[in-house]
């Protein structure tokens, strides 16, 4: 497996073409906050308000104050420095300390916060320009209208606009999102776990007679996603899958765990919604594309906004990746719906190709039943060891 130059190839693809940011004059790194901002509102939050609070944040972390209506409390932020996002989104990753449950995102044209609250989950979008941010909160709105007619709209979706105007229709400056509620009333709780998995090898390990050594520094684990073809799908809604995909390894562990993400798009359509079916499909699809060829051993993800026909969210194969006994042959591979009603099907599916298994315990990503119910933490200690054992990248001894 690669280490360095890892994806030189993908610029020049042309089955599966990264969209270029090229219209984004700002990188994430060229945030200059004008003030330095320690208070957050939530009444008032905007993409400006997000990104002068976020820009300077590093690995140390930065004090935050937060408002919501005579509500106040602090929280600590820190920049997640172990994982890479590029491609078609380039989103830097900011978690709180564990009893904040805080999980923020910035980049170039979004920012995003989800927290946890008085035993209330919300979430905030912010888009920078302002016909995307509207483009984004109607869709919102429209689309949550038909899952959640049992409760007033507003109750799910509200607006947060400009105040600093005084137009008669102010812009629309950040969506809401009773993130609760929403996973209450939807129908993502009717969609079962229990058949997104494919046991190919059960008791496929690594060759244990070999003595190895550790290296000191951990070596990234590659994760390609590509967006099926025909589809548009919100980049804050794929971050915050990649971002619990995150928060389930690290806190495995934070020595030898780091993950790249390459988001792209493809022009693959599958024959079917069924899910079994688009995977072996798209298996076979990246096994024609002969730009991949060197990319085998790697992890691929094809990403939709809804669940399959036969009502599951992700699939994947178990226990398939091993950093340094790699199988090849595109078997680590996957399927995540990435709508907001499904959270952490990516990281649930990761699980599985790191090795972990279904789980009777409700507080475990691993859950085997409803999505409403189960954590962003691996808690079993035989998955936690599994995931640990097949990222660990080693060495055989000289």
């Amino acid at each position: 497996m690669r280490t360095n130059n890892y994806f030189s190839v993908l610029g020049i693809m042309l089955v599966f073409a990264a969209c270029s940011n090229e219209e984004n004059a700002n990188s994430i790194g060229q945030f200059e906050p004008l003030v330095e901002t320690t208070t957050m509102n939530l009444s008032t939050i905007d993409y400006s308000n997000l990104s002068n609070i976020l820009s300077n944040v590093t690995g140390e972390g930065k004090t935050v104050t937060v408002k919501s209506g005579k509500d106040s409390w602090e929280i600590q932020i820190y920049k997640d420095e172990r994982t890479k996002i590029s491609g078609m989104d380039d989103a830097v990753l900011f978690n709180g300390r564990v009893q904040d449950s805080t999980y923020l995102t910035l980049a170039s044209d979004y920012a995003t916060i989800r927290l946890e609250r008085n035993g209330e989950a919300k979430s905030f979008v912010a888009y920078k320009d302002p016909g995307k941010m509207k483009e984004v909160a109607l869709f919102y709105q429209n689309e949550y209208s038909k899952i959640t007619r049992t409760l007033p709209n507003e109750e799910i979706v509200s607006f947060i606009y400009d105040t600093q105007t005084r137009s008669s229709n102010p812009n629309i400056t950040c969506v809401k999102l009773n993130t609760q509620k929403l996973l209450k009333y939807s129908d993502s709780n009717k969609i079962s776990s229990n058949l997104d998995y494919i046991d190919t090898l059960s008791n496929y390990r690594t060759n244990e007679s070999v003595s190895r050594v550790v290296p000191p520094e951990p070596m990234p684990v590659y994760i390609i996603c590509l967006i099926k073809a025909g589809i548009q799908l919100l980049p804050n809604e794929i971050s915050w899958q990649m971002q619990d995909a995150a928060t389930a390894l690290y806190d495995i562990d934070q020595t030898y765990i780091s993950l790249d993400f390459k988001l792209l798009q493809s022009d693959f359509t599958p024959s079917s919604n069924d899910a079994n079916t688009t995977l072996t499909e798209f298996r076979d699809k990246l096994r024609t594309i002969s730009d991949f060829e060197e990319y085998h051993e790697d992890i691929f993800f094809l990403l939709q906004y809804e669940a399959w026909d036969n009502s599951v969210a992700g699939l994947a194969y178990v226990n398939v990746f091993s950093a340094s006994n790699p199988r090849g042959n595109f078997i680590c591979s996957g399927l995540a719906a990435t709508s907001a009603i499904f959270p952490c099907t990516l990281a649930h599916e990761l699980g599985h190709i790191l090795g972990a298994e279904h789980v009777d315990d409700s507080s475990d990503l691993m859950y085997y039943k409803s999505e409403l119910a189960r954590s962003r933490l691996h808690k079993n200690e035989t998955n936690r060891n599994n995931i640990l054992n097949n990222v660990i990248w080693d060495y055989p001894e000289n």
